[in-house]
């Protein structure tokens, strides 16, 4: 790999680094942790035949009330269709019985069928998916205070500089630059300032030791702006 190719694999990795930041910032982490909890609550309710994998996935419900009611719902149901009287009443007698004592982990065998219900480390469909996006989203950050403590130990440094002025005045910042790694291959973002010494355009940069800086140019600018929102271009 030449200097050149070094340098913007480089640049690639930072910004994949920075995208990540980025993404962990935007995080719901209430809701990341709401969802956490409930899934400490939810119970998976399942039937099958004995020996056998379930016809359908387990159900998952977030009490053990409203598992206990369909299970029960599943048992009455199925008392419909046995001809065996015997299994019948028992399916009706354990129905009640679940509904009445609300049962914790349960497992019991009837007629063709294996009736249970057990703790589970999931939560509904659509619940579920949300929390695996988030989880995804957050990575490795438990809050946003981790994710903020990252972006500011994430450069080498953080430098401001003014334009022309006429001597005796005070300068305003009107540009920036973000150190984010040294040596060969380096990266930075470097931008403009507007009036509140807010970043309002940025880009990436990369060099070798035989390679000028170089813009990267597959950086979106919102990431860049965002990752470069979170620093403090003041006195």
């Amino acid at each position: 790999m030449n200097d050149s190719a070094r340098a913007k694999a480089q640049a690639q990795a930072q910004y994949e680094s920075i995208q990540s930041l980025v993404t962990a910032l935007d995080v719901d982490y209430d809701r990341l942790e709401e969802l956490r909890g409930m899934r400490q609550d939810c119970y998976a309710v399942g039937r099958s035949m004995p020996g056998y994998l379930p016809d359908n996935p387990p159900e998952i419900l977030t009490s053990e009330e409203e598992a206990c009611e369909v299970l029960a719902s599943w048992m009455y149901k199925d008392a419909l269709w046995v001809d065996d009287a015997e299994t019948e009443t028992a399916l009706l007698e354990e129905a009640k019985a679940i509904l009445t004592d609300k049962n914790r982990d349960y497992g019991v065998t009837l007629g063709r069928y294996r009736y249970w219900i057990a703790r589970s480390d999931s939560l509904p469909d659509e619940e579920q998916a949300e929390l695996e996006e988030l989880e995804e989203q957050a990575g490795e950050y438990a809050n946003p205070e981790e994710v903020q403590d990252a972006v500011q130990q994430d450069p080498l440094s953080v430098e401001v500089r003014s334009g022309w002025g006429t001597p005796g005045e005070d300068l305003t910042p009107e540009e920036f630059r973000i150190l984010i790694c040294w040596g060969g291959p380096a990266v930075q973002i470097i931008g403009d300032l507007n009036q509140y010494r807010e970043p309002c355009r940025a880009r990436l940069q990369y060099q070798d030791w035989n390679v000028g800086w170089t813009d990267y140019f597959d950086a979106s600018q919102e990431t860049l702006l965002a990752y470069c929102r979170q620093f403090y271009f003041g006195e």
